[in-house]
């Protein structure tokens, strides 16, 4: 089975937001297993098992074109961090559509926001939540302050 996102795209984002000062802690399968959780869905289409975009709603078996989202943006500095960071679609990601800029005030006037949007979003917060005490469980303050001030 291919992976959601990539080790690449994950090293990258670890560099650029470490590069930043920003907290720098993410574990690819650690990733996948909590996206998987919240956004697991089948394609209509095939029937085949696949993962929804949180933003769009669209549903991937092919895994190309799912890149890691940081929600809080890292220009607004959020971290690369298993509750900051959630996979999403390139058509999403892109510079034409969220990018930096931040996600509720770039969401509510897409052409993705529609009448799924807010359980979407209930899953994205509850996604957030999961995240955030995996962190905590897993790692002492003095490890995730390391992340980035090393």
């Amino acid at each position: 089975m291919s992976h959601l996102v990539s080790y690449s795209q994950i090293i990258s984002n670890l560099r650029r937001t470490a590069d930043n000062g920003l907290i720098s802690l993410l574990n690819q399968k650690q990733l996948e297993d909590l996206a998987f959780k919240y956004f697991c869905a089948i394609d209509e289409k095939t029937g085949l098992p696949g993962y929804q975009c949180p933003y769009s709603g669209k549903v991937y078996t092919n895994y190309e074109d799912i890149v890691l989202e940081h929600i809080i943006p890292v220009i607004s500095k959020g971290g690369t961090v298993l509750f900051n960071c959630i996979p999403t679609s390139k058509e999403i990601n892109g510079a034409d559509q969220k990018g930096a800029k931040h996600l509720i005030t770039w969401w509510i006037k897409s052409k993705y926001w529609n009448k799924d949007a807010p359980f979407r979003l209930e899953k994205i917060v509850n996604y957030m939540l999961d995240g955030y005490n995996s962190v905590f469980e897993e790692y002492t303050i003095e490890e995730i302050e390391s992340s980035y001030l090393d």
